[in-house]
């Protein structure tokens, strides 16, 4: 166990990064087509989804929450490539 767990904890820590923007971007989407979270409980998907209703009037409400979860997802993906920097300088070497 004392070789094996701090081996794989740049791993995990580095996939748990990345995984978190597809999980985000799931829940979202499944929220947008109504089978994601139910109300009274929101997500930016559901929100999404009612937003579309009002694009004719109010572009932005759809606008600024896409852009909030095009910056989150893209924010977890550049954290787990600084991980994985970080955690594997050898591979920058090539």
């Amino acid at each position: 166990m004392k070789h094996i767990i701090p081996n794989i904890f740049s791993t995990i820590i580095v996939a748990s990064a990345l995984n978190t923007a597809g999980a985000i971007l799931t829940e979202s989407s499944l929220s947008f087509l109504g089978l994601g979270v139910r109300q009274p409980d929101s997500s930016w998907g559901s929100i999404l989804k009612y937003a579309q209703g009002y694009i004719g009037n109010a572009h932005y409400l759809a606008l600024f929450l896409e852009i909030l979860i095009l910056l989150t997802v893209l924010s977890f993906n550049v954290l787990g490539d600084v991980f994985r920097v970080a955690f594997e300088p050898k591979a920058n070497n090539d």
